[in-house]
């Protein structure tokens, strides 16, 4: 089966469509406002990303965040299932906003930053903040381990099929280097370094794909399969063999 997974920037979206916007809000002795200027440059989004991932991690909690993620996978949430109050954590990501604000813009007073997420997108980052936050040094894989995690799945139909081709792919970059997933987990994000890991890892993206499968790679969405692939082999363990 095809698998299509066109994870180039996660369905990162901040104001309105790819990549970002600053909104100047600064009124003008006409009394026109200007117009919003993109903001494109994933050198100042990346970390300011990561900053308030990391941010909304800390604000809503671990023990939250965990079962949100153990209600999710690579394509769908259950919703019904997280228990989460997802205006709180509206909440969270937009006060986290504000509090690192002066490091996406020098003069944030001209300046109103807006940024949503796709559910996938907020997944990702928040797979990444709890492996990070409990674990480090990288998961510990035994020749024995199966390649396979013992993760569930929520999606039902042909997400699932989806789901678990994404899902299976990551625990496969995982198991054969979770120590080149680890290091590209801890480099900046849009980094000369972050670059260097995800190409690091290139043998495995090779070796780990099927027949069929077709995924558009980016150190971001690379970054993303390997927050998958080690915070699942972190909170499940290897699928039991046989």
């Amino acid at each position: 089966m095809t698998i299509l997974a066109v994870i180039a920037s996660l369905g990162f979206v901040m104001q309105t469509s790819a990549a970002g916007q600053l909104e100047p809000t600064q009124e003008t002795g006409s009394r026109i406002f200007t117009q919003p200027k993109a903001q494109t440059d994933l050198k100042v989004i990346g970390p300011f990303t990561k900053r308030v991932a990391n941010c909304t991690y800390q604000r809503m909690g671990a023990k939250l965040i965990d079962r949100y993620l153990r209600v999710s996978d690579p394509v769908s949430t259950n919703l019904d299932g997280t228990n989460i109050d997802w205006n709180r954590m509206e909440q969270a990501m937009e006060f986290c906003m504000g509090y690192h604000a002066e490091e996406y813009n020098a003069d944030i007073r001209l300046n109103r930053i807006g940024m949503t997420f796709s559910r996938n997108r907020l997944r990702a980052l928040m797979l990444e903040e709890a492996y990070l936050a409990g674990n480090d040094t990288p998961v510990s894989i035994s020749d024995a381990d199966s390649e396979l995690t013992a993760r569930s799945y929520v999606s039902s139909g042909d997400d699932l099929a989806r789901a678990q081709g994404l899902g299976n792919y990551a625990d496969c970059i995982v198991h054969r280097n979770a120590e080149g997933a680890d290091t590209l987990l801890r480099t900046e994000p849009a980094s000369a370094a972050e670059k260097s890991a995800a190409r690091a890892l290139a043998p495995v993206l090779g070796e780990c794909l099927i027949d069929g499968q077709r995924i558009e790679f980016t150190p971001a969405s690379i970054r993303a399969l390997a927050a998958d692939g080690l915070w699942s082999r972190w909170a499940y363990g290897s699928k039991q063999k046989g």
